[in-house]
């Protein structure tokens, strides 16, 4: 009856120690957090943006008049197209033409005077002073007929290029003065397109890259694509839109093409491999974003920091390695350096 008295007092203790054991491993397993993981991977990426652009010609020409005078001739509207060298204007040079033939009938006189001086002089019968003024006679002469025809060919407009007339602000008829705008020409050569941009997206683009563009009213239209390429970036970045400007120059252009014309342009990042992970992973606090990595059963709090915001991924560009596993679900308490237990 004693033997059975003690055995009782010692297997209590016993009894408890294990009980305590099991709440303890009870009370561990209830503080894991049951949260959702994924497996981040580097993919390769690009991605296509259509923007709109403005046709407009790089090589434009205000053509002005270097003379006044009675506008003559101005046979050209806006729309034609003129040769290189071709006339475009003609204005009124009766009085120069006039002023021409007087100053060359005196050059003449002057040049006759200036031989028949070196032939006296060769016989001593003319000073060298009178030689010496004579010939200056003859190059002040010379020059003031050269002043003149020069007057004389500023008449005479001509294309400085082949071109297309975009502007007729004058009339046959109309009295000109010296520098007033007559004409427009523009190169259709030179046509190129002005694409504004936000800055993130126009670092994503250098020149010579693709483009492809389409003259049409809506970005959906059923218009032709045609191939361009990025032909400058401009290098200024405007402070308080935050936009910059991007060149595109078309390889081919349809023949109803319009100077001024809205063009519809898409463009393709270059491929990088980069890490993309699902909306929901991404967390955000006061100091920015971050996401919860799990490393050995726990979960630890992790800045990083997002490219770009997909329609259902989100680029990181830094904070995060290939391979690495993230919470995606489970965030409701959940705090860095806590236990966690993955959902099955």
């Amino acid at each position: 009856m004693r033997y059975c008295s003690l055995l009782a007092i010692l297997l209590v203790p016993l009894s408890a120690c294990e009980q305590s054991t099991e709440i303890n491993t009870h009370k561990r397993q209830s503080k894991q957090h049951l949260v959702a993981v994924t497996r981040v991977h580097e993919s390769s990426l690009s991605r296509n943006y259509e923007r709109r652009g403005i046709l407009k010609a790089r090589r434009s020409v205000k053509i002005h008049t270097l003379e006044e005078g009675m506008v003559i001739s101005l046979p050209w509207y806006e729309g034609d197209a003129v040769k290189q060298g071709e006339e475009l204007a003609h204005l009124d040079d009766e009085l120069l033409q006039a002023e021409l033939a007087k100053e060359s009938a005196r050059l003449d006189k002057e040049a006759q005077n200036l031989k028949r001086l070196q032939r006296l002089t060769k016989s001593k019968a003319a000073s060298i002073d009178e030689l010496v003024a004579a010939q200056t006679e003859v190059a002040v002469q010379q020059a003031e007929v050269t002043r003149l025809q020069t007057h004389i060919r500023r008449t005479s407009i001509k294309a400085p290029f082949d071109g297309i007339i975009t502007k007729r602000l004058l009339e046959a008829g109309d009295l000109a003065t010296a520098n007033s705008h007559l004409l427009t020409l523009v190169d259709p050569q030179s046509l190129v397109i002005d694409l504004n941009l936000p800055e993130f997206l126009l670092l994503q683009f250098k020149p010579q890259m693709q483009a492809m563009i389409r003259f049409g009213e809506h970005p959906q239209s059923d218009e032709k694509w045609y191939p361009a390429t990025i032909s400058r970036i401009y290098p200024t970045i405007d402070e308080s839109t935050a936009m910059g400007l991007m060149e595109l120059k078309p390889l081919t252009l349809p023949q109803n093409a319009l100077i001024g014309q809205t063009v519809n342009v898409r463009l393709e990042t270059a491929v990088k491999h980069q890490i993309s992970i699902p909306y929901q992973a991404l967390q955000q606090s006061r100091d920015g974003h971050y996401v919860y990595v799990v490393e050995e059963s726990k979960a630890h709090k992790r800045t990083v920091e997002a490219a770009f915001f997909g329609s259902r991924q989100i680029v990181i560009s830094s904070g995060l390695s290939d391979g690495e596993s993230i919470v995606t679900r489970g965030f409701l308490g959940l705090e860095d350096g806590a236990e966690i237990k993955i959902a099955e």
